[in-house]
């Protein structure tokens, strides 16, 4: 599967969909405030680059999900803005002073760096003519900035929960991939104990469960490495509830896939 679809399957319809139904909107530039003002300030030749990058991007998510929800999604998920909004926020929550009450399991590590992957290919590719302008230059910022708080990991210590969605030769990787947080800025406290403490679990039944939870990734974490007889019942049924939705998450890209491979069928037939 292609790695931003399964990053993108709760997404769009948080952002989008859900967004009608009157939950909080989502804040583009939350904890990225160089990112706010560089967009701010950006030449009107810039700006129209990339609106032509979101456009080609609101189409692919849009065709990613069903046709009844399409027209409710308006603008993409990884617009250009919030893959460098995205990248700020990592270098600044490894960085001293950082403080923040949001869950940031492993999971959403790696999915930054894909981001960050991601915009290295728009720079080469669609925004190219930009290499010297204020993006480039913000890019190469917040890069200097990330290796200022990484040290090199030839052993390649993270890469059993941290790897490229896209599997590649290790030269043609990305040297964020080949480096690690001197300060982790992922809650660490299941996997390093195997335990689960009183004040993570208040703080996961705080947050909640379900459908684009931010708590999900760090239940799944807790899921992962803490033994089943430990966890509370609560625990047990969160176990449950994710076996279920994942068969079914399973179930429906298999069924969609289905579809579009009978709809090409019908096509080549006529």
């Amino acid at each position: 599967m292609d790695g931003w679809v399964k990053r993108e399957l709760n997404l769009p319809l948080r952002l989008g969909v859900h967004r009608k139904a009157g939950v909080v909107a989502y804040e583009m530039f939350r904890s990225a405030p160089e990112t706010k003002a560089a967009w701010a300030a950006l030449p009107a030749a810039v700006r129209d680059a990339v609106a032509r990058c979101d456009a080609e991007r609101l189409e692919v998510e849009r065709s990613r999900v069903a046709q009844e929800l399409r027209d409710s999604i308006t603008a993409p998920v990884y617009s250009v803005a919030e893959r460098f909004a995205s990248w700020e926020r990592v270098v600044r929550r490894m960085e001293p002073g950082w403080s923040s009450d949001d869950f940031y399991p492993i999971s959403a590590y790696e999915n930054d760096l894909d981001s960050r992957d991601s915009l290295g290919q728009l720079m080469n590719a669609q925004l190219a003519e930009e290499r010297e302008s204020a993006l480039g230059r913000l890019l190469s910022q917040f890069d200097e900035r990330f290796m200022a708080v990484t040290v090199p990991d030839p052993e390649l210590s993270l890469r059993t929960w941290v790897r490229p969605t896209r599997a590649r030769p290790e030269a043609e990787l990305g040297v964020w991939w080949k480096r690690r947080p001197v300060r982790d800025p992922w809650d660490v406290a299941a996997r390093l104990n195997g335990a689960l403490t009183p004040e993570l679990y208040a703080a996961l039944r705080a947050a909640g469960a379900g459908r684009g939870s931010l708590a999900d990734d760090a239940i799944r974490d807790t899921l992962t490495f803490v033994p089943y007889q430990q966890l509370p019942v609560w625990f047990r049924w969160q176990s449950a509830r994710m076996t279920v939705l994942d068969k079914l998450a399973y179930l429906g890209t298999r069924a969609w896939d289905a579809v579009g491979d009978a709809w090409r069928w019908v096509r080549r037939s006529r």
